[in-house]
C-alpha cells in the first residue's frame, strides 16, 4: 500500500513537472496535496497496526527471531522521521540488529541515527552551553535567556527523569543487538555516549546498568549497591547543609537496617568542601568537633557530633539534594528567617531511591535479558540491589546556635549582597536570569514566563521557591505608588507624553504626596524615564 501510494505520488509529480527544485509555494503542489495527505495517513495507520500486531505476537512468542527483526526494521522505516522520531528509530534499529541476515544493513542505519541523535541533538546543546558560559564566542553564542533555554531543551538531562532513570551501557553494537525493552529505554555502547553524562571514577563499565542521580543532573551511578550509595550521599549533603547553617550538635539515630556510622562520621572542611576525619581539627569554617561516639543497643545505634561555629550561617552552594527536597528548602527558610534552634529529619534509603518494587522487578527482567544477550552473568550483588531486602533509615536531630550569638555580617557588604550570599548556586543562577528579564520591564510577558519555567525546571527549583525569588527582586510599592503607576501607564500607552499630560501627572503625583525623584524611580520601572 505504501509503495503504491509512493509510486502514485512520483508519477503525478512527473506529469506536473514537479521535482526537488520546485518552489514550495508553487501552485502545482496543491494538485497532489491529497495524495501526500493519503500517504501520511497510510504511514501512520500502518505504523500503529504493525505495532499492535507485533506486541501481541511477541507476548505469545509467535515470531522467530529473524522474522521479528525484520518487522522491527519495517517499523523503523515507518515511524516519524523528524527529530521526535529519532529515539523510536534508534530503538527499532537496536531490536532489528538481532536479525543475522540484515544485521550489516541495519548496523549502518543504527550508526547514522545514533550520530544524528548524539551529535546534532544532545551534544550540540551541551557544547553550545559550554561556549555560552565560557564566553568563548559571544558573537555566535550570546549569553541570553532565549538561547540558553533552547540549548537546555536539547540536553539528555532535559528528558523526563523517569524516562532516563535507567540506562544500559553495552560493550559494542553486537552486545546491544536485540536489546529492546520498554523498562530500560536508553541504551548506549560504551564508545558512543552523550558527552553530558558523568560517572564515578572507574566507570562506565561495559554491559552494566546505571541509575540517574536524582539531584545531580547528568550524573549516573552504577546500580549495584545504589541504595547505600545514594543514602550516604544524601546524609553527607544534609550534614554539610546544617553545618553551614550553624549547627552546634548533630545526633544520628539508626531506625532501620544496616548503617555505616563510620561513613556518617566523616566531616567536611566547609570552605573548601574537603572531607576529613581528624578529631579536634578546626577548619576555615571555625568549628571543631567536640566528640563523636556510637552506642549499640541491638538494632538501634546512635552517634552525636558537636561543633563550635563562628561564621555567620549561610547555604553552601554544592548541596545538590537541597534543590529537590522541599523539606530542606523549608528548613533553610525557617533557620535564616525565624532563627530555628532545633530540627529533626528522617532520611530513608527507600525514599531516596525513587523506584517502586514493581518497576524494579520489570527493570531487573529487562537487564537480565540484556546481560544474557551479551553472554554475561547476573551477579549476586546485583540481585541484592534489586531486592532491597534491608531498608536503611536514620533520624537526624540538629541543634543550632542562635543567630544573635554570631557576629553580624560585614557591614560593608550591601543588604542585597548579604541576601544573595544565602542563595544556593542554582538559585543565584535563576536570580541572574530574572534580572535580565526585568531590565526592560517590571512585568513578565507570557513568552518570557514560558522561558523562565524552562530555566526553572532545568535548575531543579520548585514553583514556590521561584515565586519567592521573583518577589524578592520586585519593588515593594505603596497603594499610592501603584495608583500613580497605573495612571502613568494609561497616559504613556496612548503615545509620547505631551506637555499637558506631563503637567497633569505632576499634579496627580503631588496630590498623592510623591516627590519628583520618587516619580522618576517609578516611571523607570516601566523601562523608560519620560523626565529626561
Amino acid at each position: 500500500m505504501m509503495l503504491r501510494i509512493k509510486d502514485d505520488y512520483v508519477e503525478k509529480a512527473k506529469q506536473l513537472g514537479i521535482d526537488s527544485d520546485t518552489d514550495d509555494d508553487d501552485p502545482r503542489w496543491e494538485k497532489i496535496e491529497n495524495i501526500i495527505e493519503d500517504a501520511e495517513k497510510e504511514r501512520q495507520q500502518a505504523y500503529q497496526q504493525l505495532r499492535a500486531c507485533i506486541q501481541s505476537k511477541v507476548d505469545h512468542d509467535d515470531f522467530e527471531n529473524d522474522l521479528l527483526a525484520r518487522v522491527y526494521w519495517i517499523l523503523m522505516d515507518l515511524c516519524d522521521k523528524g527529530v521526535e522520531g529519532l529515539f523510536e528509530q534508534r530503538r527499532y534499529a537496536i531490536a532489528a540488529l538481532a536479525g543475522e541476515e540484515i544485521r550489516n544493513e541495519v548496523k549502518q542505519e543504527y550508526e547514522a541515527i545514533t550520530e544524528k541523535l548524539l551529535e546534532y541533538q544532545f551534544d550540540d546543546g551541551y557544547l553550545s552551553l559550554e561556549k555560552i558560559y565560557s564566553g568563548e564566542n559571544p558573537e555566535h553564542y550570546p549569553n541570553n535567556p532565549e538561547l540558553v533555554s533552547i540549548c537546555e531543551s536539547q540536553l539528555f538531562s532535559s528528558i523526563d527523569y523517569h524516562e532516563r532513570q535507567f540506562i544500559y551501557i553495552a560493550k559494542n553494537i553486537e552486545a546491544l543487538a536485540g536489546c529492546y525493552d520498554d523498562n530500560i529505554q536508553w541504551l548506549f555502547t560504551i564508545d558512543k555516549l552523550p558527552v553530558e553524562l558523568r560517572f564515578p571514577i572507574g566507570h562506565p563499565q561495559p554491559n552494566s546498568l546505571y541509575y540517574a542521580h536524582p539531584a545531580k543532573k547528568g550524573w549516573y551511578l552504577p546500580f549495584e549497591g545504589i541504595d547505600e550509595e545514594l543514602f550516604n550521599d544524601k546524609v553527607q549533603d544534609f550534614k554539610r547543609l546544617v553545618q553551614g547553617l550553624g549547627a552546634t550538635e548533630i545526633v544520628f539515630r539508626s531506625m532501620k537496617g544496616h548503617t555505616n556510622f563510620e561513613a556518617a562520621s566523616s566531616e567536611y572542611n566547609i570552605e573548601g568542601g574537603v572531607e576529613y576525619n581528624s578529631v579536634g581539627v578546626s577548619g576555615e569554617y571555625g568549628r571543631k568537633r567536640a566528640y563523636s561516639n556510637s552506642t549499640d543497643h541491638q538494632s538501634e545505634r546512635q552517634m552525636s557530633q558537636r561543633f563550635n561555629p563562628t561564621k555567620y550561617p549561610y547555604v553552601p552552594d554544592d548541596v545538590a539534594w537541597l534543590s529537590v527536597d522541599p523539606e530542606w528548602q523549608r528548613l533553610v527558610k525557617m533557620r535564616m528567617e525565624g532563627n530555628m534552634l532545633h530540627h529533626s529529619v528522617s532520611i530513608s534509603s527507600k525514599k531516596t531511591l525513587a523506584v517502586t518494587d514493581s518497576r524494579l522487578d520489570s527493570v531487573k527482567a529487562a537487564f537480565k535479558a540484556f546481560v544474557d544477550n551479551a553472554n554475561m552473568s547476573f551477579s549476586r550483588q546485583m540481585e541484592n540491589s534489586f531486592h532491597r531486602e534491608e531498608e536503611m533509615e536514620w533520624e537526624i536531630t540538629v541543634t543550632f546556635k542562635p543567630l544573635s550569638e554570631f557576629s553580624e555580617p560585614n557591614e560593608e557588604v550591601s543588604t542585597e549582597e548579604s541576601r544573595l550570599a544565602l542563595l544556593t548556586s542554582t538559585e543565584q543562577e535563576y536570580i541572574d536570569n530574572l534580572k535580565e528579564f526585568f531590565e526592560d520591564d517590571v512585568e513578565i510577558t507570557p513568552r518570557e514566563r514560558k522561558m523562565l519555567n524552562r530555566i526553572r525546571l532545568s535548575l531543579g527549583i520548585s514553583e514556590e521557591r521561584a515565586a519567592e525569588l521573583e518577589a524578592s527582586l520586585k519593588p515593594q510599592l505603596t497603594e499610592d505608588e501603584k495608583e500613580y503607576l497605573d495612571m502613568y501607564k494609561d497616559y504613556s500607552n496612548v503615545g509620547e507624553l505631551t506637555d499637558k499630560a506631563r503637567h497633569r501627572l505632576n499634579k496627580y503625583a503631588k496630590a498623592l504626596g510623591l516627590t519628583e525623584s520618587r516619580t522618576k524611580e517609578l516611571e523607570s520601572l516601566l523601562g523608560t524615564n519620560y523626565h529626561e
